[in-house]
């Protein structure tokens, strides 16, 4: 049988122009060796086809989730604004049982979620949807507690859209911002208690800096060159703290990056941090995370991801990478749903400087991967971020180095692998490093709408030009030369003499 191993490289999109492209201002060798003797295949890599709204670009999480499910990922999005459009949003029910609980309790409901314009988490458009519900039950008690992104949009980009927010709440008249925490706090899904506990001493406790309002918030930490994605729990209205009798909504519609936070306001026996036993809460989600509390969407289950169907058929599985990288080859890859397989491996290296050392922790990455092949594994999945880390940088020669790290890593990967007969694939989840400029040449920092590369590593095979990230897993499993599974929307891209 043979062996696949998928080289995910975060960051490298395909621009052939030279400004700005610090992909091509680096000496790559080995990559550039690859992309001229290999099959190569340009895939589109960011809005609808691969499930997002036009021209929006791709974050790490949807992108790894289309490279291994075959199937768009956004669902959740686009079906809330589906039921806004027709009015049924209005009508569901959990929402109004929520607003009613805080009624009939004479106490406040909290919406509690990211604050973005990416929409890869939550929309603005869905919290002012609930509001406007609240406002035809002439309800008003309801405090908005925000998690600034920073990540997915503009590192400070949290001022200008939160004033939006304040402005449109003025005239609306319900609902105030109780608070604001940057997301490395509240959606941590490492593992990391002691963050989590910050924002839920906050949301509970009123535990973080008070501030009059979001502008002097933000300003303040600007000022101490901490972006939105840390920003410290702050409250920013003092009475907006979470009461016994209150209805809580989580606005978030992917749980992983949640789950962590929503985890001790229902488990009685919660063992991480000192909680508070509320008495008589309603606690709601607006996407399904789990049959603990009530929700009011869910989203099918996805059934064969690459991960899964090998599962089924006794195939031995690695993933490997850095920690803080994992739950993007496990748990989005795999179609957000576990793999539990004594067959299926997955190896960590840990990293705690991601935002100071370009080589991250590359060295031992490689290493445990050349070690790990020797086990005879049928597919690995093994994901290099550094260039997708520093592509955010603002230190150009740090994105250099990195870009410069991985070639060299990739060609002792390359040669590795074929000592010991696994087939190559690598593909990047997403553009960035090679437009560091936008059309205006200002210095961009987001990821891009540029198309990715897929190569195998294997003259013998022929592949199409074109596709999507949503063709790499049916490609792989093609390769396995087994039946591509029926519920995959993409296609293979290799072509085969008749």
């Amino acid at each position: 049988m043979k062996k696949i191993l998928l080289l995910i490289l975060d960051g490298v999109g395909i621009n052939h122009k030279e400004e700005g492209n610090a992909i091509k201002e680096a000496n790559t060798p080995v990559i550039d060796n690859l992309m001229s003797n290999y099959p190569l295949s340009s895939l589109v890599a960011s809005g609808e086809e691969i499930g997002l709204p036009k021209e929006t670009s791709s974050t790490s999480e949807v992108s790894h989730y289309c490279i291994g499910t075959s199937r768009t990922m956004l669902m959740p999005y686009m079906q809330i604004n589906k039921m806004i459009r027709n009015k049924k949003f209005f009508d569901n029910e959990m929402i109004i049982a929520s607003i009613n609980h805080a009624i009939n309790n004479n106490s406040s409901l909290h919406l509690i979620g990211l604050i973005s314009s990416a929409n890869i988490h939550s929309s603005i458009n869905h919290y002012f949807a609930v509001l406007a519900i609240a406002k035809a039950m002439k309800f008003n008690r309801v405090y908005l507690h925000f998690f600034t992104d920073g990540k997915e949009m503009k590192e400070q980009g949290s001022l200008k859209l939160l004033q939006g927010i304040n402005n449109k709440l003025n005239k609306i008249e319900t609902g105030t911002i109780g608070s604001l925490c940057g997301r490395y706090y509240a959606m941590d899904h490492n593992n990391n208690y002691d963050r989590i506990k910050k924002a839920y001493d906050q949301l509970v406790f009123g535990v973080g800096n008070n501030f009059s309002s979001v502008k002097a918030c933000l300003e303040a930490h600007y000022k101490s060159n901490l972006t939105d994605e840390y920003i410290n729990p702050s409250i920013i209205d003092i009475n907006s703290t979470i009461k016994d009798n209150d209805s809580i909504m989580f606005m978030n519609y992917r749980e992983n990056d949640i789950k962590e936070l929503v985890e001790p306001f229902y488990n009685k026996n919660y063992k991480n941090f000192q909680i508070k036993n509320f008495n008589n809460i309603y606690i709601t989600s607006l996407f399904k995370y789990n049959n603990n509390i009530n929700y009011c969407y869910e989203n099918k289950e996805v059934i064969n991801s690459i991960g899964h169907y090998l599962s089924s058929l006794d195939f031995k599985q690695a993933r490997i990478t850095e920690d803080f990288k994992i739950k993007d080859i496990t748990y989005y890859l795999d179609g957000e749903k576990d793999i539990k397989d004594n067959n299926y491996n997955i190896i960590t290296i840990k990293n705690k400087n991601k935002e100071i050392d370009p080589k991250l922790n590359i060295a031992s990455l490689t290493q445990e991967l050349l070690n790990i092949m020797d086990e005879d594994y049928d597919f690995i999945v093994c994901n290099l971020p550094n260039i997708g880390v520093f592509s955010k940088s603002t230190n150009i020669q740090k994105l250099i180095d990195s870009i410069e790290l991985v070639d060299f890593c990739t060609g002792k990967i390359i040669e590795r692998a074929k000592d010991l007969f696994y087939e190559v694939v690598i593909t990047s989840p997403y553009g960035a490093a090679e437009s560091m400029i936008d059309s205006k040449s200002n210095p961009n920092y987001s990821n891009t709408n540029n198309c990715v590369p897929l190569i195998i590593c294997n003259e013998e095979y022929n592949i199409t030009n074109n596709g999507t990230l949503l063709d790499i897993a049916p490609t792989i499993i093609d390769m396995f030369d087994i039946k591509i599974p029926s519920e995959m929307n993409g296609k293979s891209l290799l072509i085969k003499e008749e």
